[in-house]
């Protein structure tokens, strides 16, 4: 399969290969000498016959990857075993082997491209200017810009930043080089919820005061999540559009303590005029211990106050 022309032609346009015989004995712990010399760690996996053939693609460990404790500044990952295809375990086949490639391919030219920007070098700010950005950027945007060494600068000046719709890897790799001091408000949309929470120990959250969801459906999740964060005092939603007023009231009866501050923001209230006065006593009735509460309307009226009322 890797001798066919298509995929050798590939290859050889995509990748730079170094293939290696362990058939003799000395071959393979040759192999296993050069590769502890090349990379400063030991071979990814047991060398042995019946696991070859073998693919290992390499690539440079990203900044936000990188660890005191990690031996080696690249990142190595089991592409082929046998005949197992390690990413998806389907079975090898032209189709499938090219998927794998062009898949890695991609992983290895974003990774590229992101290693190859250092704003501090490029623009020679200084750290107290940097300090100043900062400021206006969200946590996770700050580490992308400027690395990892970020961090210590935040944790020195007791700098706290939201974090803004981060991504799965930010969640997975950089969270926990993060003093959970430092993160005190998450911004997020829905859909990210909960990959976020189940991607990073519980005690990142513990000093989040203020939670921003974007375009919340299920209002049910409002007491799934308020347990994960048991400092919250401040909740804001918003919508891209209008919000109906009866959703509205809904959400009002799954608040629960200690939350202080509530925040509405949408397009405005959509009503059909239903059993309004049902869904005012209900809210009425509840006894929570909201002390603040913001409804932003970007295209409001006093329509449907008057109508409803």
């Amino acid at each position: 399969m890797l001798c066919s022309m298509i995929m050798i032609e590939y290859l050889l346009e995509n990748y730079i290969i170094w293939p290696w015989d362990i058939t003799d004995e000395s071959n393979k712990h040759m192999l296993i000498e050069i590769w502890k010399e090349m990379f400063s760690n030991h071979f990814p996996v047991d060398l042995t016959m019946k696991e070859c053939p073998m693919l290992i693609g390499v690539m440079r460990r990203s900044s936000e990857e990188k660890d005191s404790f990690l031996a080696s500044s690249y990142e190595f990952k089991i592409l082929l075993k046998g005949d197992i295809l390690m990413q998806t375990h389907r079975k090898l086949n032209l189709e499938t082997l090219s998927d794998i490639l062009f898949t890695f391919k991609e992983e290895f030219d974003e990774n590229e491209q992101y290693l190859s920007f250092n704003f501090v070098k490029k623009t020679s700010l200084c750290w107290d200017i940097i300090l100043e950005i900062t400021k206006y950027l969200s946590l996770n945007d700050a580490v992308t810009i400027f690395s990892i060494d970020i961090l210590h600068l935040l944790r020195k000046y007791k700098v706290r930043l939201p974090i803004v719709e981060p991504s799965d890897r930010f969640m997975k790799t950089m969270i926990k080089n993060i003093d959970n001091e430092q993160i005190v408000s998450l911004h997020l949309k829905e859909n990210q919820l909960r990959s976020t929470i189940e991607l990073a120990s519980a005690s990142i959250f513990t000093n989040i005061i203020s939670v921003t969801l974007i375009n919340l459906q299920h209002v049910n999740q409002i007491n799934e999540f308020q347990t994960c964060f048991p400092n919250l005092i401040c909740l804001s939603l918003c919508y891209n559009n209008e919000i109906d007023f009866h959703r509205l009231c809904k959400i009002f009866n799954h608040i629960q303590n200690p939350i202080k501050r509530f925040e509405i923001h949408c397009d405005y209230i959509l009503c059909s005029h239903r059993h309004t006065s049902h869904f005012f006593s209900k809210i009425n009735n509840l006894k929570f211990t909201i002390e603040y509460f913001l409804l932003d309307m970007t295209h409001g009226s006093m329509t449907w106050i008057n109508n409803c009322s």
